[in-house]
């Protein structure tokens, strides 16, 4: 789960929330806060560690320096804590063309590489729309992303496919996810439009997109990064209730990494009897007057639940949204 949409409850109290889920990763913490993290027996699956900022990325030489420097102190250090992936940036374009931008961020890339291949750490540059949240962004599509990765050529250089952003700027989402698996090492959710929960206001068919990243053999995180409309830990615990609504084997659950306990978790498609516990669910469901649709899927650093269906009865706030 990311942490920047619940910068409103105090990080322990908000590890300790996520713990007591089953869940075992924050996503997107600051170098200070990772070992708060492993306090509580979680990992941060992506960190900041200096990696510039979306304004102000790879694609302006000039910044380089200033990552490569930060990349040096910072990327050891997320080895050390278990932080298998650090996160940066393309920067925005200002007038430059794609040719251009393409080489000054493979040249950044290339120094920076050789750190993170020595410490065992994933550098991945984040794609973001440029017509909604993000305007004037450099690495607003797929295609830009690839070719940078392509020509970086290391196992650890690789692409944050945030599929809200995508789906707005080009749809295409499975195939696009299968023809490029090879340059994505993690994935970022949020429902589109207005990036809240995955329910039935927004677009996309997150159960054909789940099968599909799972039918890949993906092996990395996909994050929760939604803005809750309504209690913040309520639509997480609804997003991440895992046995709940499905039984089965698909091995075990544990944490981060190699993925945490969460009890059994069945396999997508197959569905067995939930007895009681679906009774006691649905009575709860038709309380909040939601529609109930159970999925999900199962990947070795991350189990993704998709588990209601559901109209927003409230506005959230965005003045604090991330990308």
């Amino acid at each position: 789960m990311s942490r920047w949409p619940y910068q409103k409850i105090p990080l322990p109290e908000f590890c300790r929330a996520i713990a007591d889920m089953g869940l075992t990763a924050i996503d997107l913490l600051e170098e200070a806060d990772w070992p708060v993290a492993r306090e509580h027996g979680l990992i941060c699956s992506m960190g900041y560690a200096g990696g510039g900022s979306i304004r102000d990325g790879l694609n302006v030489t000039a910044n380089h320096d200033a990552i490569v420097r930060n990349f040096e102190k910072s990327i050891p250090r997320a080895a050390a804590l278990q932080v298998p992936n650090v996160i940066t940036f393309f920067g925005n374009r200002r007038g430059m063309g794609d040719e251009e931008a393409i080489a000054n961020c493979v040249a950044g890339l290339n120094r920076v590489k050789r750190i993170a291949e020595d410490a065992g750490v994933t550098i991945c540059v984040e794609l973001l729309n440029s017509k909604v949240n993000h305007p004037d962004y450099q690495g607003d599509r797929t295609a830009f992303g690839v070719a940078v990765v392509k020509a970086v050529s290391s196992p650890r250089v690789k692409l944050l496919y945030d599929i809200y952003h995508m789906q707005i700027m080009e749809g295409d989402l499975i195939r696009t996810i299968r023809d490029q698996q090879a340059y994505i090492a993690h994935f970022h959710t949020g429902g589109v439009p207005g990036r809240h929960e995955l329910d039935d206001t927004q677009e996309v068919t997150w159960p054909a997109v789940c099968r599909a990243i799972a039918d890949m053999g993906f092996r990395g995180y996909v994050a929760h990064e939604f803005v809750p409309t309504r209690d913040p830990l309520t639509s997480l615990r609804e997003a991440v209730a895992l046995g709940d609504v499905w039984a089965g084997r698909v091995g075990r659950v544990g944490r981060v990494g190699r993925v945490g306990r969460v009890g059994r978790v069945g396999r997508v498609g197959r569905r067995s009897s939930h007895g009681q516990e679906v009774a006691r669910m649905a009575k709860t469901r038709e309380r909040r007057r939601v529609k109930h649709f159970p999925l999900c899927v199962f990947f070795r650093g991350f189990v993704f639940s998709w588990l209601d269906l559901r109209s927003p009865n409230g506005q959230g706030d965005s003045s604090w949204w991330h990308s």
